[in-house]
């Protein structure tokens, strides 16, 4: 067997061997681990020298080719996810409305527009956590450093320019009637509505003396009204005129005469009110007058007494009186917080 060496280079990577027979030349190229790269095999020459030279030219060639190095095994990495970068956006920017700056005593108008470098946002305190917020109220004034305050409104002051709501009144009055005679009454009135509304009233007279003959006639009237008022609404000043329809039962009774007897006879009448007063909170202090006319004539006659006595068809009536109000859905009088 033929060994030839080569250049350090290839020595490192191959190896060269040469096998010489009787009548044939074999000549391989093997890795240094003993791995068959490339064989040839060829038809040797008697002589020894040249048996050596084919063989160095088949080495030769080969090594013109430059054989290709066994490439190392390729390592196999892990497989990695790819990781999406964070994007993160840019703060917005507004800019801010042009600052015309002008000066008068040059005469030059300059119009600066800042720049978002130079704008400086706002800063805005919180409250702390442990501090109360302010209490906002209806019609009062709230202040962070101290309870809120809250002033009560009466319904139908007027002050916030809001239509009425609808109250309820209930009053009574203390009259000084004047009808052929002075006498007291008492009337009860219950009403409803807003500037405009209704009231049902009940009405007493004390009895009233007019002579007649040797004899007297005692009179009096028990009545109910249904009636319209208009209430305008002047704060706490009351100005109320109402007109009604009387519905009454007239009494009379003959004393002085050989027979005395009573009489019951219905009777009806139109009449006219005003009320003047003043507001304080659910109470109404008032002052007025009313007026009476019943159209129907009614005549007193006595057997035996020559004549007829007829009884007054007009009666006026100094009032005074005192009424609480309140407003619908509250149970407070006076309050229209509801």
């Amino acid at each position: 067997m033929l060994e030839r060496t080569v250049r350090a280079p290839v020595l490192t990577q191959h190896r060269w061997v040469v096998t010489a027979e009787a009548s044939k030349l074999s000549v391989r190229l093997e890795t240094s681990a003993g791995v068959l790269v490339k064989e040839r095999d060829l038809k040797a020459p008697t002589a020894g020298a040249e048996r050596a030279r084919l063989a160095g030219a088949v080495l030769a060639t080969w090594m013109m080719e430059q054989p290709a190095a066994v490439e190392p095994p390729v390592a196999v990495l892990p497989a990695v996810e790819p990781t999406l970068p964070v994007v993160t956006p840019a703060p917005i920017v507004r800019p801010a409305a042009p600052v015309v700056v002008s000066s008068v005593d040059a005469g030059i108008v300059a119009a600066v527009k800042p720049t978002p470098s130079t704008m400086t946002p706002p800063l805005v305190s919180a409250p702390p956590q442990d501090s109360p917020l302010p209490a906002l109220t209806s019609g009062g004034a709230s202040s962070a450093d101290g309870p809120a305050t809250s002033t009560k409104q009466r319904a139908g002051d007027g002050s916030t320019g809001e239509a009425m709501p609808w109250r309820w009144n209930l009053s009574a009055e203390l009259r000084a009637h004047a009808s052929g005679s002075m006498t007291g009454g008492l009337g009860v009135r219950l009403g409803g509505g807003t500037t405009f509304g209704g009231f049902l009233e009940l009405n007493a007279v004390l009895p009233r003396t007019l002579a007649f003959g040797a004899g007297a006639i005692t009179w009096n009237r028990f009545g109910a009204a249904l009636g319209a008022r208009y209430h305008p609404d002047w704060r706490r000043v009351l100005l109320e005129p109402a007109v009604s329809l009387e519905v009454a039962a007239l009494w009379a009774r003959a004393s002085g005469f050989v027979r005395n007897e009573a009489q019951v006879t219905p009777d009806v009448a139109a009449c006219a009110h005003l009320r003047a007063g003043i507001h304080l909170e659910a109470v109404t202090l008032f002052t007025g007058a009313k007026a009476c006319w019943w159209p129907i004539q009614t005549n007193v006659q006595i057997g035996g007494v020559s004549g007829t006595l007829a009884l007054p068809s007009f009666e006026a009536s100094a009032v005074l009186g005192l009424g609480f109000d309140w407003v619908k859905g509250s149970s407070v009088p006076g309050l229209s917080g509801s």
